[in-house]
């Protein structure tokens, strides 16, 4: 294995008689099981690049690595052979089980495959009732243990089969099994084909029994203070709802994102809680990586070697150092990982925690790749309300990464706004001035709200020299500076606080012109996290 990393897998063999055959035919057993299971919205194709021992010496191998990479490309758009998987899925009805109760035969989780009666009641599902098909079982399975178990074993099927393991083995051979332990008798016994460690030990160490896969990164788990939240009380909207919350607070079980979206909110020294009760998600890569690889090595030292260390660096960043510091940072405890490894991440949390989370991510990203100017990553960040589909949410995030994209790279999108990363530190720290305004009375909450409004007139502002055609309410956002001005002599506190409080406030103003929409970041921040 030379590369594993973006989705993709690099193998190196010999070319021996027989080979590419053997590539053929397990390529054509993995899309027969993917087929029967999900109707061809998942396969797999496999790439053959026909190399000579001189091709791997320095000055040649980029020829051979691009060369490779058209074959992946190429490969890419035909992986589906129609001639063995075309037409029309036979069989498809007959497969539903008219003995499951009425309701329970299509399953609910993807809509797709019929239920099976080996899943009826099945403790992983909430519901007693509820069936799914095998497939989204093992899903459910694999997500609610990887989060818990130390290591996963891959086992020969019947092994560990039932309730302990998948109801579909991988191929009907392959057996997977959640572990803390080397299972040394199994692997004496030859039934033990794999064995994983997926994730860093509380203090940051790295078990070393078993080969080193970090795929289940963080998540938070409720603590014995989780008992005794008083937002808690104040966020669930009804009797019931609140009586459901308290009872899935068992210490060490994984959050739901309820809760998570819970913590986002504080409690004030008269012990009124604030701030909405939101989910901030955050994805981000980094930028033009297929450029680094292409680009980032000059001929003669481009190598096996050195593309598979860059490639690890890369990884070892989102999938070690990542985890480890949302583990032991106690702001970010509370935040979600869904994937972090490779060139990418997407986590899930407390809204007003991810916009420190990717700032400091930024930062300690430019001191891991020693300030290379060249190597970056965008973002985007996301508000949502807990009851939002995770499908959705990443749909949403994956917009707003776009967006920072197009607008140039390395910057991020949040509130829809987007920067660079040293103007989204600055404005970031702009929150705690207007905290202080706020606390000490130098205006009030309707003179705060206005500033979104003189926001919006100074980007139109900004936009009038790209028009071609001017109107009346346009040439309207000119007048932004002076509407400051008045609005702040006239709302600003009276006393001897006064003179302070002009000052301060008026500071505003060069912000607004500085940073336009920009500035909607720490004022956002500020409005949602003051709401009661």
């Amino acid at each position: 294995m030379l590369l594993q990393a973006a989705g993709k897998f690099h193998l190196l063999a010999p070319n021996l008689p027989g080979i590419q055959e053997k590539v053929a035919r397990c390529e054509a057993e993995i899309n027969d099981w993917l087929f029967q299971r999900t109707y061809g919205t998942s396969s797999m194709g496999i790439a053959c690049t026909e190399a000579s021992p001189a091709d791997f010496h320095a000055g040649a191998f980029r020829a051979l690595w691009e060369r490779h990479m058209t074959n992946v490309e190429h490969r890419k758009y035909r992986k589906v052979d129609l001639d063995r998987h075309g037409g029309a899925v036979t069989g498809f009805l007959d497969s539903f089980n008219n003995d499951l109760p009425p309701g329970r035969r299509l399953c609910p989780l993807c809509g797709t495959r019929p239920s099976v009666p080996q899943t009826l009641g099945d403790a992983l599902f909430r519901d007693p009732e509820m069936a799914s098909c095998a497939l989204c079982r093992d899903h459910v399975y694999l997500g609610a243990n990887l989060v818990k178990g130390k290591m996963v074993a891959l086992c020969r099927a019947g092994e560990h089969d039932g309730a302990k393991g998948l109801i579909a083995p991988v191929f009907g051979r392959y057996q997977v099994r959640f572990t803390g332990s080397p299972m040394n008798e199994a692997a004496a016994a030859g039934t033990l084909h794999a064995l994983w460690q997926t994730g860093v030990e509380p203090d940051g160490t790295l078990d070393c029994r078993a080969t080193v896969r970090l795929i289940n990164g963080h998540v938070p788990r409720y603590r014995p203070e989780d008992n005794e939240d008083d937002c808690l009380l104040e966020s669930a909207k009804s009797e019931g709802r609140l009586e459901e919350m308290i009872e899935q607070i068992n210490e060490g079980d994984v959050k739901t994102f309820g809760h998570i979206a819970v913590k986002a909110r504080h409690q004030d020294p008269d012990g009124t809680c604030r701030g909405i009760e939101a989910l901030g998600v955050l994805k981000a890569d980094v930028d033009n990586l297929g450029m680094l690889f292409g680009c980032g090595l000059a001929d003669d030292r481009f190598t096996i070697s050195r593309l598979a260390t860059v490639s690890r660096q890369l990884n070892n960043f989102f999938a070690l150092y990542l985890p480890h510091r949302l583990a032991r940072d106690e702001r970010f405890q509370e935040v979600y990982t869904v994937f972090a490894g490779g060139d990418d991440l997407f986590l899930v949390g407390p809204w007003n925690r991810m916009a420190d989370l990717a700032a400091g991510l930024r930062a300690r990203f430019t001191d891991y790749v020693c300030r290379n100017p060249e190597i970056t990553f965008s973002a985007g960040i996301t508000v949502h309300k807990p009851n939002t589909p995770v499908d959705a949410m990443a749909e949403a995030a994956e917009e707003a990464l776009a967006e920072a994209k197009r607008q140039g790279r390395n910057r991020v999108v949040m509130f829809g706004q987007a920067v660079g990363w040293d103007d989204f530190a600055a404005l970031l720290a702009l929150r705690a001035d207007m905290d202080a305004w706020l606390d000490q009375g130098f205006i009030g909450d309707a003179m705060f709200y206005r500033l979104n409004h003189l926001v919006d007139m100074a980007e139109t502002e900004a936009r009038l020299g790209d028009m071609t055609v001017i109107g009346l309410h346009d040439l309207q956002s000119v007048k932004w500076r002076a509407l400051f001005h008045y609005g702040l002599v006239r709302n600003a506190c009276k006393g001897e606080k006064r003179d302070t409080a002009l000052a301060e406030v008026g500071k505003a103003a060069a912000w607004i012109d500085r940073h336009r929409g920009g500035l909607r970041v720490p004022l956002w921040h500020v409005l949602y996290e003051r709401r009661g």
